[in-house]
C-alpha cells in the first residue's frame, strides 16, 4: 500500500484531511458483487475472463479516498480495486459493470508487468533515445 500511495500526487480527501488508503475486509454482499462481475464478464467477453483467471490470483479491496485501483509488479498477480466499484454509480451504472472493467483494466495491468519480463517495452536506443512499444 505504501508504493501505491507514493505514487500518487498527495492530494485532500472528502473530509479535507489528506487521503487515505488501506485493504479493506470483504463483506458478504461485496463476494456477492464479485461473483456477478466476473459472471458478467465471463458471458460477454469469455476471452477477457479467462485471461484474469491466468494473471490474477488475488483481488484485495481498497478503502479509503486515495485510490481507485492498483497493480505493482512486487505483488505479481494481485489486484487492488475501491470496494466503491462493486455498488452503482451516480450515473447510474451497475456495480457489476462497473468491477468488470476494473478486474480487466488492473488484469491488463497484471498482464504488462509479465509481459515486460520477456520483452520489454522500453529498451535503449542507440541515439540516448527511449523507443516505446504498445503494449
Amino acid at each position: 500500500m505504501t508504493r501505491a500511495l507514493r505514487s500518487i500526487p498527495a492530494h485532500q480527501g472528502v473530509d479535507g484531511q489528506s487521503a487515505t488508503a488501506g485493504v479493506a475486509v470483504w463483506q458478504e454482499h461485496e463476494r456477492e458483487a464479485l461473483e456477478q462481475a466476473v459472471g458478467l464478464l465471463t458471458r460477454v467477453w469469455p476471452e477477457a475472463a479467462a485471461e484474469i483467471r491466468e494473471t490474477v490470483a488475488e483481488i484485495a479491496l481498497l478503502d479509503g479516498d486515495a485510490i481507485d485501483g492498483f497493480t505493482d509488479f512486487t505483488i505479481h498477480g494481485a489486484i487492488l480495486v475501491h470496494r466503491a466499484r462493486l455498488t452503482d454509480s451516480a450515473a447510474g451504472l451497475p456495480g457489476p459493470v462497473r468491477f468488470a472493467e476494473a478486474l480487466v483494466h488492473e488484469g491488463a495491468h497484471t498482464r504488462c508487468n509479465a509481459a515486460a519480463l520477456t520483452d520489454p517495452f522500453l529498451l535503449p536506443d542507440q541515439s540516448a533515445a527511449s523507443r516505446v512499444r504498445a503494449c
